[in-house]
């Protein structure tokens, strides 16, 4: 969070020549704020009823508003700035509003919210005009989403990062197996134990068959 608000926001919108320190104090007092949110959020969320009901809340609230602008950005071509802000704006009092209506449910709530986002984008987008700044950053964009990458683009990945990541997945399968496994013993009478324990052995046995396919190291010659 602290390196969007930082890089993507701060230095792209309001200082694009700012040095690393002050990027670097930007990013700390981003992190405080952030933080302190989150710490505040967290005292008060039995307020919505638990953590599921504030994660739905939020959910529909603002990941929603956010992704629509995103999609259609990478979608088509006509997509402009005014018409990402005003699919958020109204996105986000959408959610607001059928959040004060008891009788209509999160789900409903959600897809009135997607469709007037996708209508809001999309008769903006249509109705206003880009910048000539703008409109050549967006041609430049989707010419390179449209120019294949040559092989002296491609970036190679060694055996040795291969399996350094398949050792950290097979750890973490396998941590995830025990941990399944201990909690399995004091309920194997139940329905449930036997369940966590077949998904124990499962994680364990992945974990033991992901080994014969873990790359060979690179010896390294001194």
């Amino acid at each position: 969070m602290a390196n969007v608000i930082t890089s993507d926001i701060y230095k792209r919108l309001f200082q694009p020549n700012a040095t690393e320190k002050e990027l670097m104090s930007v990013a700390r007092i981003t992190t405080l704020v952030v933080g302190t949110l989150v710490t505040l959020g967290a005292l008060f969320v039995d307020r919505f009823g638990g953590a599921f009901e504030a994660s739905k809340l939020f959910t529909s609230l603002f990941a929603v508003p956010l992704i629509i602008p995103v999609l259609f950005g990478l979608l088509f071509k006509k997509a402009n700035s005014s018409g990402a802000i005003l699919s958020l704006v109204f996105g986000v009092a959408t959610g607001l509003i059928l959040n004060f209506i008891p009788s209509i449910s999160w789900q409903l709530a959600t897809f009135i919210t997607i469709v007037v986002g996708v209508f809001t984008f999309g008769f903006s987008s249509v109705w206003t005009n880009r910048s000539t700044a703008q409109q050549n950053r967006v041609d430049a964009f989707f010419l390179r989403l449209r120019t294949p990458v040559t092989l002296d683009e491609q970036s190679t990945i060694s055996n040795d990062f291969k399996r350094a990541l398949l050792l950290l997945f097979m750890f973490g399968l396998g941590a995830v197996g025990i941990l399944l496994l201990v909690m399995s013993l004091p309920s194997l009478s139940d329905y449930s134990g036997q369940l966590t324990m077949i998904a124990a052995f499962c994680c364990l046995a992945i974990t033991g068959v992901l080994y014969f396919f873990l790359p060979k190291q690179t010896s390294v010659v001194p």
